[in-house]
């Protein structure tokens, strides 16, 4: 190996496809040096030990190591200058460099890394062998750890070793570049999936970028938490300063424009007021895809302005805040089954780690922040003409008009349930949405009729001029009839998860409101409660108490809760 000739040859054994990384003659080359390497000091070990002493292992690696140094980094020189190396990281500095060439050189580098790396360990391994002989004798056992340890650094100082360290500074540049350029175009050529897609293109392409960039690295750096850090550092800022600032922007633009097709006189004439229909989510669709003067960011152009409406929007920020907490436990899971990294290499990666479950956090975030703002448009359509059958409702009854009252009867808390059926949570509007998006919106709804019914009914706020509503023993009956339909229907529009609890308040309200006489409130209160946790306060529980027209104030004042 002491001449350009036997580089030359290895190179030429090395030819093959250009297009793959495991083909590239230098690769290659590199490969078959490590080979021969590594089969020279396999077949000597069986015979040098015994002849010469474990010492002996010391400096056949570390002369084979000096002949292995000279030899590779001619290859490497090659290498780098049949790359351009240095162009490549001239057009970086100046964010000139196309992203989609750079991804061979990419794969090239990390196979490289590769390489190397599994040729050390296996010299490291043989160093190791020849400290296990004598591991039982003490004294023994301690001289062969130093030959072991002495292996160990001469191959981290040499030259080879220190090449792998200059590597490692390419890829990170190289890979932060790829990544925040696809991670930016991915963004800037978003667009609608197509009608029936619950999201636009830029989610699944960003989290392709991100994962694909992590899963390389992985593979450069299993042993390198330095080369993981930064990558994952630079995934946290591609989340945070790319993609969550484009959800925010993205929802802002169609939820004003949302706001502006529903709100107004002007607006609402223009708009169907009968049911909330397919073709009324089409024509708000339509109307919610407009440019709205001041919600893009300044300098955007008019085709920066988004190709889909609200609801997409809305579906984009939850699922992007479900990958992004996929993506971090698919991060944590492939650190820890490494058994290459160390407890402080995984402490290590714990900060950006941390930075990418805010990310995620804060997409979730605009997610349910985007939901409440629209259960809030939406829910300005029926609020008069909820409140209007909330004050109407009578429960003062007759024996005889409660004997006609019936699942099948019209009452206020199905003519609640239809006009929330029609106007708010209709089926229409059920497709467009992701299933947690839809059952986040179903339980901001329930709080909000919730909420409504409690204030109005049962318990005005203190203070406030709202007519406090009289009961008797068959109205405490028939609000425990309404409570349970309307805690049925939205129990039923959630596709997964529970409203329940709700309307926990509600039932407990309408329980109080039923009991036969105030003294049995002792037989469901405190240690006779069961496995019942309350959710109202003493002083509540006898204003519900009083509102039984029946009932002996004096009984209710009396009673010690």
């Amino acid at each position: 190996m002491d001449s350009y000739e036997d580089v030359r040859e290895l190179l030429l054994d090395g030819q093959g496809d250009p297009g793959t990384g495991v083909d590239e003659p230098h690769i290659v080359a590199l490969a078959r040096l490590f080979e021969g390497v590594a089969a020279f000091v396999h077949d000597c070990q069986p015979q040098l030990v015994p002849l010469f002493g474990r010492e002996a292992m010391v400096c056949l690696i570390t002369e084979l190591q000096a002949e292995c140094d000279s030899c590779s980094d001619r290859i490497l020189t090659r290498y780098k200058e049949t790359k351009h190396m240095q162009d490549v990281l001239h057009a970086l500095r100046s964010e000139t460099a196309n992203a989609r060439d750079l991804d061979a050189l990419l794969n090239e580098i990390t196979l490289l890394s590769q390489r190397m790396s599994a040729y050390f360990d296996f010299l490291n391994r043989k160093g190791n062998d020849v400290s296990e002989i004598d591991a039982e004798n003490t004294d023994e056992g301690q001289q062969s750890q130093k030959i072991s340890d002495a292996i160990k650094e001469k191959l981290a100082d040499c030259s080879l070793a220190n090449f792998r360290r200059e590597l490692a500074g390419y890829y990170n540049s190289i890979e932060s570049y790829v990544m925040r350029e696809n991670a930016r175009l991915a963004i800037q050529i978003d667009e609608s999936n197509g009608d029936d897609a619950d999201t636009s293109t830029a989610v699944d392409d960003f989290f392709f970028v991100m994962q694909k960039c992590f899963q390389r690295a992985f593979a450069f750096g299993d042993t390198d938490a330095e080369v993981l850090r930064a990558i994952l550092q630079q995934v946290s800022q591609c989340l945070m300063n790319d993609l969550l600032a484009y959800m925010r922007r993205r929802l802002r633009e169609t939820e004003t424009a949302l706001e502006k097709a529903l709100g107004g006189s002007a607006a609402m004439s223009s708009l169907p007021t009968a049911a909330f229909t397919v073709s009324y989510l089409t024509e708000l669709a339509n109307k919610a895809n407009i440019s709205i003067p001041g919600g893009i960011e300044d300098g955007s152009q008019e085709s920066d302005v988004a190709k889909y409406d609200f609801f997409v929007a809305l579906n984009n920020a939850a699922v992007s805040g479900e990958y992004a907490t996929r993506l971090r436990s698919n991060v944590e899971k492939a650190i820890h089954a490494s058994p290459k990294l160390s407890t402080d290499d995984t402490s290590f990666l714990a900060a950006p780690i941390a930075q990418i479950t805010d990310a995620a956090r804060a997409l979730v975030l605009a997610s349910e922040h985007g939901v409440s703002r629209l259960a809030s448009v939406l829910l300005t359509r029926v609020t008069s003409a909820i409140e209007t059958s909330l004050k109407e409702a009578s429960y003062l009854v007759g024996e005889t008009e409660y004997s006609l009252d019936s699942d099948a009867t019209p009452s206020f808390s199905t003519e609640v349930a239809q006009e929330i059926e029609t106007k708010v949570l209709s089926v229409a509007l059920e497709k467009r949405l992701t299933e947690k998006n839809w059952d986040a919106l179903v339980r901001q709804v329930a709080e909000w009729y919730a909420n409504k019914v409690e204030s109005v009914i049962f318990l005005p706020p203190i203070g406030s001029t709202a007519t406090v509503k009289p009961f008797n023993a068959f109205g405490g009956l028939r609000a425990d009839r309404d409570v349970r339909a309307i805690s049925a229907y939205f129990s039923g529009k959630s596709r997964r998860s529970t409203v329940r609890d709700v309307f926990g308040r509600l039932s407990q309200l309408a329980m109080v409101v039923n009991l036969e006489r105030p003294a049995e409130i002792y037989d469901i209160w405190g240690p006779n409660a069961g496995g019942m946790t309350w959710r109202l306060a003493p002083g509540e529980v006898r204003r519900t108490l009083s509102l039984r027209k029946d009932f002996n104030e004096d009984a209710v004042r009396a009673l010690k809760l």
